[in-house]
């Protein structure tokens, strides 16, 4: 299956797709045969050119004391996609949900006490830079919450735990108690409120690419053999066999 977004940017940008073209948007690109029988060669092997060795960029919309969110975060997220595909994608993380803006003042589907935690892990992915970099710290931390702990023990546990220095603990615990972890707060429900060209009705909600769509969230579980699909270039070792040539037709690497 080629990716999804993928093949909506070729199916749009097509002109005048051949009449005798039966087969799927999504598989157009899949084989060299197809793509010519459907009119889109060029887009393909275009597509594949500029997107090549680039990593899948994928968001992930949460709340902290969210079960379906903790659950994808242990599950998938950093055990199967981190862990597993980390040289081949990029994850932004914006823990902010079914929040809702009232005049100024963020309410929290689950109370005041996910807001907090909201923002505390605002404040921790702002600081702990790097790609990825704040991923195992905050699987760490819901982890640690989804087996019943208060966010001041699960901090001190995976601020051990993740060798998170002195200096960067001051600076998330500075950002928490200040006005810069109300202003990521509200950043992150800009953010949310602006994704299209689907809304998201739930959460856990995946983007791929910064683009929101329907079909993404019924393969949330199967994400990191779609994330090995969307790939152009090697795959990581931790990528099916039958991934190396599904996708996109290898003619077009």
């Amino acid at each position: 299956m080629f990716a999804l977004l993928a093949a909506t940017t070729i199916a749009l940008c097509a002109v005048g797709v051949n009449g005798a073209c039966n087969i799927p948007p999504t598989l157009w690109c899949d084989n060299p045969q197809i793509a010519k029988k459907c009119g889109v060669e060029q887009q393909c092997e275009d597509y594949a050119r500029a997107f090549e060795h680039q990593r899948v960029k994928i968001t992930l919309l949460y709340e902290a004391l969210c079960g379906g969110c903790q659950q994808f975060i242990l599950n998938v997220l950093q055990p199967q996609i981190f862990h597993d595909l980390g040289d081949i994608v990029d994850i932004e993380l914006i823990p902010y949900g079914n929040a809702k803006n009232e005049s100024g003042t963020i309410v929290c589907q689950h109370g005041e006490k996910e807001c907090d935690m909201n923002k505390y892990e605002s404040c921790a992915i702002h600081y702990i830079n790097g790609t990825n970099a704040a991923v195992p710290f905050i699987y760490c931390l819901e982890k640690a919450i989804h087996d019943g702990k208060e966010l001041a023990e699960a901090t001190k546990q995976c601020y051990r735990k993740e060798k998170i220095s002195t200096a960067v603990q001051s600076k998330i615990s500075t950002c928490h108690s200040g006005p810069l972890g109300d202003k990521l707060q509200q950043d992150a429900g800009l953010r949310t409120d602006a994704i299209g060209p689907i809304k998201h009705k739930f959460v856990p909600w995946v983007l791929v690419q910064g683009v929101s769509l329907n079909g993404v969230q019924s393969i949330q579980n199967d994400l990191p053999l779609f994330i090995c699909q969307w790939y152009i270039g090697p795959k990581p070792a931790a990528c099916p066999p039958d991934s190396i040539t599904s996708g996109i037709d290898t003619r077009y690497w």
